[in-house]
């Protein structure tokens, strides 16, 4: 036992560079995991926490539909409360001078006491109601914010730049953590209520029953009390709903994750069965002389648990150090896509931590089982001549042809069953990879052969010897292009499942845009449903010279039931509907008529996916005067929300919620007019009402985009680590090619080639092996792009999504491939030429 445990550290530490790859392929793989995971959690934490902060010992809250719950609700409800406790509260967000994000919450001080007034302690010199255009804010925030308490912060308002004095500090209490009100401006309701153009409104009131009376009773009554149009809701419902609208993101984002693990399987596959090769004829001798088959399968198993154990603490550690970086990345896309998020610090989960660590020495475990098992399994004499194992599986290639076959084809199969889910859709893809890895194998002898056939024709003998040295050694060369070939396919494949995407939204948003300028109020922060416009503008900017047409549009968030519905209201003219490209509906002329006057709505295809609808069925809404069921005239393409949008006409929603309030105004300039000068021209006749953010259709484009492009770079990562993990299998690969071959270099020395003469045919071999493996990556890539893209985004978010060509992301996968055998065959091969053949052969 002792022997066999000295012989498996030595087939670690005498390989050191080697094993050092493998650890690094566990690493960068078991990084990605954890590293997405903690950043994950670490948003939704943050989430967590300032929910937590921000409703204290709420039971229950009242939230309204459209621009939320009119105050003298409130005094309606203290007046019937028989005991139980209310406060009111206003919360928005706005962004001061530097572009950054401030959460404003405005409260009743005098009823805050039994909520948040027991989270918190409020520094300051005077009752704070005394105190004008006065705010509150944590030292965290502070210090994070750079701003002196006693000094002044400038805000964007819908109504213009606004000046306040940070007059003292909030001290959280035990029960609020310290990241509960991280970037919170706590102030008066009055002053929250002028910031926000909210007179007359609440966002919500937060009630608790008391203490003496059944609570369910309790709010029972008080919701027999509520008119219609107002509903209780319980903030852990309220949390849940936002929850649930990143659920698919941050899903995804795992899964890519376990993909880019899944690529490190394969290479780690490739260095173990490399280790199995280099080591044949000490498995041999080791056989020969009495040692069991259980015993050599255990002792390179526990190598692989030496490789895995050691590069799962790497990559733990690596994505520790990761996590911050993308914590960044994910927050700004949950900010852009989702609702308002702020969060500064990654939270450490010992859980992700033991995961990712169990989860790299489990991948790289079963990634040397086969290995293993061929030690075990095969006879010594068969073991030690290398010829036999050559001559062995030049006659499995039918069965690897077969095989690849039958995987790749079954995980399409698997994958595109509706059944299967978006489970079946990785299992798919995973199947497709090693269907692809074994069809690489003889592709690569096939290929091979025929160089080595064009060199033999044309007289290129280094050509010849290249090719029909890689063809002569599938057990080597075929497995190495598999490895290479795998992880440059889903390279490719994600590159070309980002490029599909980004340039389906381009053209999404070049049909969609139809107005040439849109203006929206100043200072609107990120969710903000407040930011309502003057209703003096939109005829004010009609009547200007060179203005074609005004249409008007309103997003709002409806809460009701168990789920959070983005309505989008549109008041256009007719032409401008040619800006929907529908699914589902029919004639869009139709269509338009029974959008404008049918009380008839329109679905995002992902709403109409996430809800299970179709044309001609309903989708109950809540209304001033309670649920209400509208039916679905049609279905449309929407990249702007993967949790769907209902979009309804400004009549409709007029009929049924009362509110005339406007966030959008879509500017039709005349065919004379410039664009630069009417947007000049808008903004400076809407100054006297309302100061307001003029935009061009191009800019509104451009800043789309960049939202897709931050909301993607976790996925380029992603992308890009799978690249790294390519070039390190590459350097592995052909590494411990070079070793097994120091016999045969040696001879090819003693015969009279020099070292330069050896080092360019080995160069060669490995471009022929790179280019096998490249072709296979092409068609391989583009398998994983088209389930990435129409089965696991269509299954995450309800996108439809199609592949585009392009040259470019097709040649990348030979860029991958040919300068990573090159880079690789130099590299390993750099100390074999200077060596004298008599040393060659005696290492050898």
């Amino acid at each position: 036992m002792k022997a066999m445990a000295l012989w498996v550290w030595r087939g670690v530490w005498g390989h050191g560079w080697q094993s050092l790859l493998s650890l690094m392929g566990v690493a960068v793989g078991v990084m990605g995991i954890v590293a997405v995971e903690l950043a994950s959690r670490g948003a939704m934490s943050a989430f967590e926490t300032a929910s937590a902060a921000l409703s204290g010992g709420v039971s229950q809250q009242v939230v309204g539909v459209g621009r939320g719950v009119e105050e003298g609700l409130y005094r309606a409800i203290r007046l019937h409360l028989e005991g139980g406790r209310a406060a009111p509260v206003v919360e928005g967000w706005l962004r001061d001078e530097a572009g950054r994000e401030w959460r404003i919450l405005g409260v009743d001080p005098l009823s805050e006491g039994p909520f948040r007034g027991e989270g918190w302690a409020i520094e300051a010199g005077r009752a704070w109601w005394q105190e004008e255009n006065a705010v509150w804010i944590t030292p965290e925030t502070a210090r994070r914010r750079n701003v002196a308490i006693g000094g002044e912060l400038a805000l964007d308002t819908p109504e213009g730049r606004k000046t306040l004095r940070i007059a003292g500090r909030v001290i959280p209490g035990r029960a609020i953590e310290r990241e509960g009100l991280a970037g919170v401006l706590l102030m008066d309701i009055g002053l929250a209520q002028a910031l926000l153009v909210m007179p007359g409104y609440l966002s919500r009131i937060d009630l608790a029953p008391p203490p003496e009376v059944e609570e369910g009773t309790w709010l029972e009554a008080v919701r027999r009390s509520l008119p219609e149009g107002v509903q209780l809701l319980a903030p852990e419902a309220r949390n849940r709903m936002r929850e649930a609208m990143t659920r698919s993101f941050r899903l995804n984002l795992s899964a890519l994750g376990v993909l880019s693990l899944g690529v490190g399987c394969f290479l780690i596959f490739n260095a173990s069965y490399f280790s199995v090769v280099r080591r044949r004829e000490e498995l041999g001798l080791l056989r020969a002389l009495g040692v069991r088959r259980r015993q050599v399968m255990g002792a390179l198993l526990a190598e692989g648990f030496l490789i895995g154990a050691g590069g799962g603490v790497i990559g733990v550690t690596a994505g520790l150090l990761l996590s911050p970086f993308l914590l960044e990345r994910i927050s700004r896309t949950v900010n852009d896509l989702y609702y308002p998020l702020q969060v500064w610090s990654v939270g450490q989960d010992l859980r992700v931590v033991v995961a990712g660590l169990l989860l790299g020495i489990g991948v790289t475990l079963l990634a040397t089982l086969p290995a293993a098992w061929q030690a075990g399994t095969v006879s010594p004499r068969a073991v030690m001549q290398r010829s036999l194992l050559e001559v062995g599986l030049h006659r499995q290639l039918n069965r690897f042809l077969g095989a690849g076959l039958i995987l790749g084809g079954g995980g399409l199969w698997l994958a595109w069953q509706p059944w299967s889910g978006l489970a079946g859709g990785f299992a798919g893809l995973f199947l497709l990879l090693s269907g692809g890895a074994l069809l690489t194998v003889p592709g690569c002898v096939f290929l091979a052969h025929l160089l080595a056939a064009a060199g033999r024709r044309f007289g290129w003998w280094r050509m010849a010897m290249a090719a029909g040295a890689v063809a002569r050694s599938p057990s080597r060369t075929g497995v190495a292009a598999a490895a290479l070939a795998v992880a440059c396919a889903a390279a490719l494949g994600m590159g070309l499942m980002i490029h599909g995407f980004r340039t389906s939204v381009s053209d999404w948003l070049a049909q969609t845009l139809t107005s040439d300028l849109y203006v929206r109020a100043s200072g609107s922060g990120p969710g903000s449903d407040q930011a309502i416009l003057s209703e003096a503008l939109g005829p004010l900017i009609a009547a200007l010279p060179g203005v074609d047409s005004v249409g008007y549009g309103r997003r709002l968030k409806l809460e009701g039931g168990d789920a959070l519905t983005e309505l989008f209201v549109l008041d256009i003219p007719p032409h401008r509907f040619r800006g929907f490209r529908f699914l589902e509906g029919g004639d869009p002329a139709d269509l338009w008529k029974r959008f404008q006057e049918g009380q008839e709505v329109l679905l995002s295809e992902p709403m109409a996916f996430h809800r299970g609808l179709k044309v001609g069925d309903t989708i109950r809404l809540p209304t001033l005067r309670g649920g209400h069921d509208f039916r679905v005239a049609g279905i449309h393409v929407d990249y702007g929300s993967d949790a769907g949008v209902v979009t309804m006409s400004r009549a409709t929603y007029l009929a049924h919620w009362a509110d005339r309030g406007v966030t959008t105004l879509g500017v039709e300039i005349t065919r004379e007019a410039s664009i630069e000068e009417m947007m000049l021209r808008v903004e400076q006749a809407a100054a006297p009402v309302q100061r307001v953010s003029v935009r061009s259709a191009r800019e509104w484009r451009e800043a789309s985009l960049a939202v897709f492009d931050r909301t993607f770079a976790v996925t380029a990562l992603l992308r890009g680590l799978a690249v790294g993990v390519a070039m390190l299998g590459a350097v592995a690969a052909f590494g411990a090619l070079l070793v097994e071959r120091r016999r045969e270099m040696a001879l090819l020395r003693a015969l009279g080639m020099t070292g330069g003469e050896v080092g360019a045919l080995v160069r060669l071999e490995a471009l022929v092996t790179g280019l096998s493996a490249g072709l296979a990556a092409m068609p391989l890539g583009w398998g994983v792009a088209l389930l990435l893209l129409e089965v696991i985004n269509k299954r995450s978010f309800g996108w439809s999504v199609s592949a585009h060509a392009d040259e470019w992301f097709t040649v990348q996968a030979l860029l991958l491939t040919l300068p990573a055998a090159w880079f690789s065959a130099v590299l390993a091969g750099r100390g074999l030429n200077r060596q004298p053949a008599a040393i060659l052969a005696s290492e050898g």
